[in-house]
């Protein structure tokens, strides 16, 4: 596609471009928050990754208010859709920002996208400008008109579009408003009872939820947001120690558990840490827990399409229900478990997971019917997930519908063949998927990623879940990886289907 670069004189920022007293954008949070908060620290990078990594709110929001003027002597009007594609910084957080006082829509990629990914992405968002680089250059898209007659989603001027890539080949991209966006921040702030003295460490990359969602939560009490450029065991372990984190939202277990296993954990001083983030099988979320006692993990549930976060397990809760649910849904939010027919089922029964509420999208952009499939006449959300309710309205998570297996007619839940794998004391991550049988007509496959300095084999790991499974649910194939195939978060059981077909 045929860029032309832009060039921007350096422009003084303008306190006057919006109001701040109810904050109900991205952009009016951050000028809120530098007016409550001028000299408290933002955000913090790790030094050997990001030169000039801090800021104050006041320098935050000064950096969106002046990148706001860029964007606007270079054409950009309200409602236009603007790329960004950006490794994590404080200039990422200041062109939110920007593209948000100007009532621009923020279309957030993944950095470590290919050209062909690229450029399915910039055309589908019909993005008119894109902004990339370490010097975070603007550079104007040849405008893609949108077909008249399409349908879809109205734009809307307050919507981030964050495109799913999770465990599926083909991104669809969410209109997401800032309302849910910042909601569900709050939600967080309150149920880890965030205080400005607080320090959140996050190092997820900041087109995805996870990542935005914890930023505006510190932003919205006062807190410091920590990260990183991209992650790195080490000196994540060290940048915990230096910068003396109260709350790790890792969020993942892939990062949870490269850090849990980096050189140096057990020793390092971590006793601030008081809450830790992870979404994960039960057997993996205890191991985790194990590994750092002083804390109270909890899980999380949520997805892309219900504006990244729904419900929050609790941390005064036992272990067994800290690990094995993910809490309540967040008032305003109704949540049910139905059958495949649609009849709601009762407590303790699995079925799929339906949300209604202010944390539903606003659709698939473009995609009227792909909206049409996800959403009911009542507004109700097919999530594609598996889970049932405990007697208390806590969800437990069984994985997606995608991730249920057919084995000779039985039903076999991959999250639970991984959280049996977990429990092996060898296994530092596991992964299922089903893989084509003659006999069964699936059978289930595993992929293990192995702790440091252990070791053990296919046969060893197939017999530990013969010791706790049914045959039926015994996986039949054990690979071993040192890497995942993975999207800005997730790994891509799709890509994990697929190396099946290759000889190990």
């Amino acid at each position: 596609m045929p860029v032309a670069a832009v060039v921007h004189p350096p422009l003084q920022p303008d306190s006057t471009m919006i109001d701040t007293s109810t904050p109900r954008t991205f952009g009016a949070l951050l000028l809120a928050a530098a007016a409550r908060w001028p000299d408290r620290e933002a955000v913090v990078f790790h030094p050997a990754q990001q030169v000039d990594g801090r800021r104050t709110y006041a320098a935050l929001a000064a950096g969106a208010q002046e990148r706001a003027h860029r964007l606007q002597q270079a054409g950009i009007r309200r409602g236009d859709h603007v790329a960004l594609l950006l490794h994590n910084s404080p200039r990422c957080i200041e062109w939110l920002g920007a593209l948000s006082l100007l009532d621009a829509v923020a279309v957030p990629l993944n950095p470590r996208y290919r050209a062909k990914e690229l450029d399915f992405l910039l055309r589908d968002s019909a993005a008119v400008a894109l902004i990339s680089g370490e010097d975070a250059t603007l550079a104007a898209l040849e405008r893609i008109a949108v077909p008249a007659g399409a349908g879809g989603p109205a734009q809307s001027p307050a919507a981030l579009l964050m495109y799913t890539s999770g465990t599926t080949a083909d991104p669809k991209g969410c209109l997401v408003s800032h309302a849910t966006w910042l909601a569900a921040a709050q939600a967080l702030a309150d149920n880890y009872a965030l205080q400005a003295s607080d320090r959140l460490w996050n190092p997820l990359p900041m087109c995805h939820m996870a990542a935005l969602h914890p930023f505006a939560a510190c932003a919205t009490v006062g807190a410091t947001f920590v990260s990183m450029t991209r992650f790195e065991p080490a000196l994540a372990l060290q940048q915990l120690v230096s910068e003396q984190i109260d709350v790790l939202y890792a969020a993942f277990p892939t990062i949870l558990a490269d850090l849990v296993n980096a050189p140096g954990f057990a020793a390092a001083d971590l006793a601030r840490i008081r809450r830790i983030n992870c979404v994960a099988p039960a057997g993996t979320l205890r191991t985790l827990q194990a590994a750092l006692p002083a804390a109270r993990l909890t899980s999380v549930y949520g997805l892309t399409e219900a504006g990244g976060v729904v419900a929050y397990g609790r941390a005064e809760e036992s272990l067994e229900i800290r690990t094995s649910t993910c809490g309540q849904p967040f008032a305003g939010i109704q949540l049910r478990i139905v059958d495949a027919v649609g009849a709601v089922l009762p407590t303790g029964h699995t079925g799929e997971i339906q949300l209604q509420g202010w944390c539903v999208f606003d659709g698939y952009w473009q995609q009227p019917a792909a909206t049409a499939a996800v959403l009911t006449a009542a507004g109700w959300l097919h999530t594609g997930d598996l889970g049932s309710l405990d007697s208390s309205g806590r969800l437990q998570f069984h994985g997606r519908l995608k991730d249920m297996l057919k084995v000779g007619g039985e039903n076999v839940s991959a999250a639970e063949v991984e959280s049996v794998l977990a429990r092996h004391p060898a296994v530092k991550l596991a992964q299922v998927v089903g893989m084509p049988d003659a006999r069964l007509g699936e059978a289930a496959a595993a992929f293990v990623e192995l702790r440091p300095d252990t070791a053990t084999t296919a046969d060893e790991l197939i017999g530990h879940c013969r010791a706790h499974l049914a045959s039926f649910k015994v996986p039949r194939q054990v690979r071993f990886v040192t890497e995942w195939p993975m999207s800005a978060t997730k790994i891509q059981k799709y890509q994990l289907r697929e190396w099946l077909s290759v000889a190990p």
